[in-house]
Order: structure tokens, then C-alpha cells, then sequence
């Protein structure tokens, strides 16, 4: 433990600037944070924006995490563990001991003040941090895994901090690279796959192992290799993962005699395209208006990916592959529209000719239940474990610790809604507007630095025939329910006798 210590206060002596500039950024955050919370919903413009709290808590947000990754960078290199001729390998250190003391450097002086700063925004927002002690563990431990052990393995497998910052580059260079295969895929629809869990898992654990290998026995080209052999997995994945079984695991296909909650007819098309496709252009925007009817009263469709297959006379034959759609139907939703892009050449051969569309929605079906009247009082007041209270700028305020609930499903004619309308705004007295929160994991917080999430409650048009909506304000009349999954399937639309060229889309359209 001598050792230990010996190591540590050297390290305070040496870095007691870098330390001092992250704790004052920590302490700058926090406060620039809670002023952000009175400003929800403000717009600032031109040199206003610069004075603004939000513009230095994103700043401090940025710059608290960057001081802290770099504590932790100089704090290892002053021990480097690449090459055998660093001056501290011919002193009397044992490798758990420098591990050690870098660990308890690192806890004193990046997550102890990180935890301070955490109570203080849950006191500061009127939570008791007590009542939230998982959640600030799984804060902390995400913090750690995500963000300051890459930070180590990367500064244990460099010598100096120009190294660091080339590996940094090429983490950087791998990452646009794996967006630029993600685009080269199929199906863009994701499932849940037990890769994802896997890779998670195998993160942390090469991360773990890299770092104790280096101070064990600095072997960096191993180490080096362990990492990069990771990568490569990683970016392999998604093109050997079968995407189907995994699809057909999460969303079955309905059974014979089934129906699904739902029924579509498509619509005449709107608003298409009537210009010639140019030359440059390698595919074509189509969209498809689909009518909805027959939704029960209690039932909620969340659409979340979509196949379209395309058949046309001769044999053509054509797919999308799965699509992420993001449609949510209501019972008064009446219009969905599913879009997709056709190669060119195909979209030529085809466009003209009647084909036959089959759509097939991946949804989850959920019921509404639990509805209670409730009317938005003038005040602070809890709504379901989140304090919300009337903002400065016409619209419900909400401090969210941790993490959103469950399911939590507002809804509200927007004939009723107390807030002013504006000049050109006009309500009518069958539009609902709703505001769905909810979360699909169990964990006891979210990933961040601050444990506070703001929210402003907005209702917005759920009848498929716009975008419109208004936020809520005190007196408004709203009911609360909360939607629960009751399953997940896969149902098939056709749709025959299509001209796909009626619903072309105009170039760059999105």
C-alpha cells in the first residue's frame, strides 16, 4: 500500500493543473446545466445564443469529459508501458501496485467529482440522490466502460500523447468506415440479435484484458493485434449475422386465420414528380399513401420497419429489404405513408407497367390502459416520478432523474388546450394530440454525465395527415395511460395493379 501511495501523491504533484482545470470544468458544467432547465424551450439568436447558459453547458459538456480522458491519458504515459527502456521499469514497482494507484487516481479524481456533481443536479432538480443510488452506480460504471477505459487502453498502447492522438485518429477513421458499410447493407431495419449483447460484453472484457496485459507483461503488440482483430469483428458482423432469423425470432408472422390490428388501402398518389429522372440519378423516391382503417379503441400499432417487394410483368422482381419506418398508428390515425428508393434502372423498367406491391410491416401491438383524467395544475407537480411544472415559454416543463418512464401515454383534444394559438393557427375539435414517452430497456439509468433529462411535454397530431401540435399548459385537460406491449408480428399488404411511376418522388426529396 506504500507503493501504492508513494505513486499517487507523485502523480497529484505532477498533473495538480490538469486536475484542477477538470474540477473547475465539473463545477462549470453543474452550473451552467441547472440553467438550462428555466431556458427549455427558449429560442436565442445571432450573439444572444453566445450568453446563453445552454450554448456553455454544451460547451462544458464537450470540454468535462475531454479533461477527463486526458487526466487519465498523462497520468498512465508518465509510466509508459510501450518499448523496455522507460526509466520507471528499473525501479522497485510491482505492476498491481502502478495498476493501482492509477485506478484510485482515477476514481479520486474523475468519478468521485463526477458523483458530486450528479447529487448536486438531482438536488438541484428536488430529488433525493438517496433514492437513486442504483442509478448513479450504473451511471458511473457506464461512464467507465464507454468512456475513460477506452481512454486507458489507447493511452497503455501508446508512448506519448502524439500517439495517442494518431490511435485516436484512426478509432475516428474506423468509425466513418463503419458508417460507410453500415449504408452498403441490406436491410437498415435492426432486430434485436444476441450480437449485441455479445459485443458489449466482449468490449469491456478486451478492454480489461488489454490494460492488465500491458502492465503485466507490456506486451503491445498483442495487445495491438487483440484490439484490432475486435474491430474487425465488429465490422464484419452485421454481414454475417442472419438478419431473417433473427426478424422472424422477434416479429413472427401471423398465423392462418389471423388478422392483424390494422387495415391499409393505398391512396391516389400526391404530389409526384412529373420532371424526367436525370441521368444522374442512381435511384428513384417512391412513396406509397396508405389509408388505415380498423384500429380497435384501445390499440396502438408501432410500425417499425417495413419490406417492400416489387413484381412486375415479365418476371421482374424486386425488393427493398428491411427498412426502418417509424410509424405509429392510433385509433385516429388515418394515413400512413411508407417510402422507399428503386434503383434506376429498375424504377425505368417498371414505372409504367401495373406491378404488384407487397408490403410487409414488422410491428409491435400495444394496448392503452390505465386511463385516468387529469388536468395540468399551476404549480410543481409529479407526474409519474418526474417533476414537471408551467415553463416561461407556454409549454410543461418536465426533470426526468435517471431515466423516462416505463410507458407513459398523454393525450388531450387539442380544442382543449389552454396554450394561445397562434396568428395563422386554427384548432379543430376532433384533432388529438398525444406525447408518448417510453423506454424498451430495464436499466436503471441512462448513459451521460448529468442524471437530470429535461423534457417539455408537447402534443402532437397523430392522425397521419400532419406534423402539427402545441405544447400543453397549465389548466390543459389531458388523460394518462399507460400502453403495454401485448405483442410482436409480421403481416403482409398487397397491393395490386400499381403504376410505381405516379408516386415518384422528386429528386433530393427525403
Amino acid at each position: 500500500m506504500r507503493q501504492v501511495l508513494h505513486i499517487f501523491r507523485k502523480d497529484v504533484r505532477r498533473h495538480w493543473l490538469v486536475i484542477a482545470i477538470s474540477l473547475v470544468l465539473t463545477a462549470a458544467y453543474g452550473r451552467f446545466e441547472v440553467r438550462t432547465w428555466d431556458t427549455l424551450g427558449a429560442q436565442s439568436m445571432g450573439l444572444a445564443f453566445v450568453f446563453d447558459g445552454r450554448f456553455w453547458a454544451g460547451l462544458a459538456q464537450v470540454l468535462t469529459p475531454v479533461a477527463w480522458c486526458f487526466l487519465v491519458i498523462r497520468v498512465i504515459q508518465d509510466e509508459s508501458l510501450v518499448g523496455d527502456r522507460q526509466f520507471w521499469v528499473t525501479r522497485p514497482y510491482e505492476w498491481r501496485k502502478l495498476l493501482g494507484s492509477k485506478a484510485m487516481f482515477t476514481l479520486l479524481f474523475v468519478c468521485a467529482p463526477l458523483l458530486v456533481l450528479q447529487c448536486y443536479l438531482l438536488v438541484s432538480a428536488g430529488f433525493p440522490p438517496a433514492k437513486y443510488v442504483a442509478g448513479l452506480l450504473w451511471m458511473q460504471l457506464l461512464m467507465a466502460i464507454f468512456v475513460l477505459v477506452p481512454a486507458a487502453v489507447l493511452a497503455t498502447l501508446t508512448a506519448s500523447l502524439a500517439q495517442w492522438l494518431l490511435a485516436l485518429l484512426l478509432v475516428a477513421l474506423y468509425f466513418v468506415g463503419m458508417n460507410w458499410l453500415s449504408l452498403l447493407q441490406r436491410n437498415s431495419f435492426g432486430v434485436p440479435d444476441v450480437g449485441d449483447h455479445l459485443a458489449g460484453y466482449l468490449f469491456a472484457g478486451i478492454c480489461a484484458a488489454v490494460i492488465v496485459l500491458q502492465y503485466a507483461r507490456r506486451a503491445t503488440v498483442r495487445s495491438r493485434l487483440l484490439v484490432g482483430s475486435f474491430g474487425c469483428v465488429v465490422a464484419l458482423a452485421p454481414f454475417i449475422s442472419p438478419h431473417d432469423y433473427f426478424l422472424a425470432k422477434a416479429y413472427p408472422a401471423l398465423q392462418a386465420g389471423q388478422a392483424p390490428p390494422f387495415q391499409l388501402e393505398l391512396l391516389p398518389a400526391e404530389n409526384a414528380a412529373t420532371e424526367p429522372i436525370g441521368e444522374a440519378e442512381k435511384e428513384v423516391s417512391v412513396r406509397l399513401p396508405l389509408k388505415v382503417t380498423g384500429v380497435p379503441a384501445d390499440a396502438i400499432v408501432d410500425m417499425g420497419g417495413v419490406l417492400a417487394t416489387i413484381d412486375g410483368p415479365d418476371g421482374q422482381h424486386w425488393d427493398s429489404g428491411w427498412k426502418s419506418i417509424g410509424a405509429q398508428v392510433f385509433p385516429e390515425t388515418t394515413e400512413v405513408r411508407v417510402a422507399f428508393a428503386v434503383g434506376r434502372q429498375e424504377f425505368v423498367r417498371m414505372q409504367q407497367a401495373p406491378v404488384t406491391v407487397h408490403l410487409e410491416f414488422a410491428y409491435q401491438q400495444f394496448r392503452d390502459e390505465d386511463q385516468k383524467s387529469f388536468v395540468i395544475p399551476n404549480g410543481r407537480f409529479d407526474l409519474e416520478g418526474m417533476g414537471c411544472s408551467p415553463g416561461s415559454f407556454a409549454q410543461i416543463r418536465c426533470l426526468i432523474p435517471m431515466r423516462e418512464p416505463r410507458s407513459l401515454l398523454v393525450t388531450s383534444l387539442l380544442s382543449k388546450v389552454t396554450c394561445p394559438l397562434g396568428r395563422k393557427e386554427e384548432r379543430l375539435s376532433d384533432e388529438v394530440g398525444r406525447d408518448w414517452i417510453r423506454r424498451d430497456d430495464n436499466s436503471p439509468a441512462d448513459f451521460g454525465i448529468s442524471p437530470v433529462t429535461a423534457k417539455a411535454l408537447y402534443l402532437l397530431r397523430t392522425d397521419g395527415r400532419g406534423y402539427s401540435g402545441t405544447s400543453a399548459c397549465a389548466g390543459t385537460p389531458v388523460t394518462l395511460s399507460h400502453p403495454r406491449e401485448i405483442g410482436s408480428s409480421r403481416a403482409t399488404i398487397e397491393l395490386g395493379s400499381v403504376k410505381v411511376g405516379e408516386y415518384r418522388q422528386a429528386s433530393g426529396w427525403r
